[in-house]
């Protein structure tokens, strides 16, 4: 009869104790699984908006405008008619970190099964730093002052792996020899959403005649939420003297398989906006969220502690899953504010000649919730048509911690409109580079 494994669930290693079962591999499966840019749940349709570097309050119009401002759906110029299939956006930031002489100090201590399948990815020896994701919207339809959008999307945010600087100090003989994981994170979370919005005109009679547009709208949203991953340092510790690795990741999890779509929470939102034109002006302003009852389901999650202490004489871990209800407090708290926040959003745009146009916005994010984008947003694009059929666009925008920029192009031929954009982004947690292609049938 063969041995057991040394590594499987209740088999033992000489001298030490191990209890796990692939829990974090699974785990930071589906963070490649939600391998997207929307401050909200609701994904924006047009690529021609990432061309603006996501300044495009003031100019969304037709199927897009849900997304921004539904106001925007009865200001003057909106399409009679305007269709988007399949607009897909995809986020892609993630770099390898490798632990470099920590390794050698690993390989010490670690049997070779948890340093590749479990320690590595906490530690940084296979881990990954950024942000990925994709966002798509499977339908969105304008006609008239009514619209209606369906859109799903997958976000990342992984910070797992310490600062590369903070790796070659813990091999530097003069240091301390001690490596924290202080701010380690990852969370993934996947939903989707429909949305319907309706705008209505209020300008003044005498306002009217003179040629201002004024409207303010709504948009009503049902949100599902298919997965949710979040994970947090709470004192992971490495030291060199003695040789000691002490792990502290607890992880919370819907039990997601994604053989059919999930439903682990849900929710109904209310974005509401404000539009007006007046010659080569609009502005627009939005709250998204003012209300918003979306919550994820604690039923359907589960919990794993995330611990583990190895040294020369022993290790023991514990990465198996339990009862949600076993959670420590902050973390089932954690659960309860992983929702989507409001944001507050106002925009500018002027046509100071025919063939162009500047816009301008800023968008700030209230309270705790999902970090599905930047917090804060500050930015201005352009839209140049040498030939009227052909827009090339550019922007930049100051996010949280962080710059992007981004330039885009379209065609436009009777009622197809083609755009493509691609922009780059670096925050705290390293650079993505976020590309999106969107076309759209448009009757005016």
């Amino acid at each position: 009869m063969s041995a057991a494994h040394p590594f499987r669930s209740g088999a033992r290693y000489p001298g030490r104790t191990v209890r796990s079962r692939r829990a974090l591999a699974q785990a930071l499966l589906l963070c490649v699984l939600a391998s997207g840019e929307s401050g909200a749940q609701l994904t924006s349709a047009s690529a021609a908006a990432l061309g603006f570097a996501d300044s495009y309050l003031a100019l969304a119009s037709g199927a897009d405008a849900p997304a921004w401002s539904p106001a925007r759906l009865a200001m003057r110029g909106s399409p009679h008619l305007e269709v988007r299939v399949l607009p897909v956006r995809v986020i892609a930031g993630l770099h390898v970190v490798t632990l470099g002489v920590v390794a050698a100090y690993l390989d010490t201590i670690v049997p070779v099964e948890f340093n590749r399948g479990y320690v590595g990815r906490i530690t940084g020896e296979v881990s990954e730093r950024g942000t990925s994701g994709f966002e798509g919207t499977v339908l969105a339809v304008s006609r008239g002052r009514f619209a209606m959008q369906f859109a799903s999307l997958g976000r990342s945010l992984q910070r797992i792996a310490p600062d590369p600087a903070i790796l070659e100090r813990f091999g530097d003989p003069a240091s301390e020899g001690r490596l924290t994981f202080a701010g380690a994170r990852y969370d993934v979370a996947v939903s989707s959403t429909v949305a319907l919005s309706y705008a209505q005109p209020v300008a003044p009679k005498h306002l009217a005649i003179r040629g201002h547009s004024i409207a303010i709208g709504a948009t009503v949203k049902y949100t599902v939420g298919h997965a949710l991953i979040v994970g947090e340092d709470r004192g992971s510790l490495l030291t060199r003297t003695p040789l000691e690795l002490g792990i502290d990741f607890p992880v919370i999890a819907s039990d997601t398989i994604f053989d059919t779509p999930e439903h682990k929470g849900d929710g109904v939102g209310l974005d509401v906006g404000a539009a007006w034109t007046f010659g080569r002006w609009s502005t627009a302003v939005a709250i998204r969220n003012i209300v918003n009852t979306f919550r994820w389901n604690s039923s359907e999650f589960i919990f794993r502690p995330g611990t583990a202490r190895f040294t020369r004489d022993s290790a023991v871990a514990d990465f198996d899953a339990q009862s949600f209800v076993h959670a420590p407090a902050h973390l089932r708290a954690r659960l309860r504010e992983l929702t989507w926040r409001p944001t507050l959003g106002a925009g500018v745009a002027f046509r100071p000649r025919r063939k162009l146009v500047i816009a301008a916005d800023v968008r700030r994010d209230l309270g705790d919730g999902l970090e599905i984008a930047p917090r804060t947003h500050a930015g201005v694009g352009v839209e140049y048509r040498a030939i009227p059929e052909l827009p090339i666009r550019a922007g930049v925008a100051a996010v949280t911690d962080g710059m992007q920029y981004a330039s885009g192009a379209g065609i436009d031929y009777r009622s197809l409109s083609l755009s493509l954009a691609v922009a780059r982004r670096t925050t705290s947690v390293g650079g993505a580079t976020i590309g999106m292609l969107s076309l759209a049938f448009v009757r005016r």
